[in-house]
């Protein structure tokens, strides 16, 4: 007589090591210095998101999948780490401007300084915005410009002030031709 036994095939699993990554500013893509996982055989190594792709500011977790050259022994593994991408920094600033008393406000503009990966103010989830006490009445004098406002998870905003100046308006003078006389000293 013979029997049918059912046997069952633990597959090994390789030795998988991936420390977890140090932090990186935004706009640094990701390189072999985050994804640097080793297994102890020989196979593929598959990362999520992959070399080169540039994250988003917070918090992330990549992934990495090991396929070994011998699935018949060897099992398919995963691993995932951690990964933070900082905010960098972006000074916005509230550039000078000028008017005459009684006159509207000038168009208040911003200029910025720390864009990566050639962004703009176009690429935050909300774009800075420029205030000041200042209205079409206001007096001859300095008045603060203040920006604030901006919001993206890319970005921390270093705020600097500016200055609007209410001048007085010029006077002008014309003079007027007279009718002259002259006349000649005695001596």
């Amino acid at each position: 007589t013979s029997s049918v036994a059912a046997v069952s095939i633990t597959l090994l699993t390789a030795n998988l090591t991936w420390s977890n990554p140090a932090a990186i500013n935004y706009g640094v893509s990701l390189s072999d210095t985050q994804l640097n996982a080793t297994a102890n055989i020989p196979g593929t190594l598959t990362y999520d998101p992959v070399a080169g792709t540039i994250l988003t500011g917070g918090s992330h977790t990549l992934d990495v999948s090991f396929t070994p050259q011998d699935t018949s022994r060897f099992a398919t593994q995963s691993l995932s780490r951690p990964l933070t991408v900082q905010a960098v920094s972006l000074t916005v600033t509230a550039e000078d401007a000028a008017k005459l008393v009684g006159s509207p406000n000038p168009t208040l503009l911003l200029s910025y300084s720390g864009f990566v990966t050639g962004e703009n103010a176009s690429n935050l989830a909300t774009a800075p915005t420029v205030a000041t006490v200042a209205d079409d009445n206001s007096p001859l004098g300095s008045y603060t410009l203040t920006p604030g406002g901006g919001v993206s998870p890319n970005y921390s905003f270093n705020y600097v002030n500016g200055t609007l100046t209410v001048s007085a308006v010029p006077l002008s003078i014309t003079a007027q031709p007279t009718n002259l006389v002259v006349t000649q000293a005695q001596t």
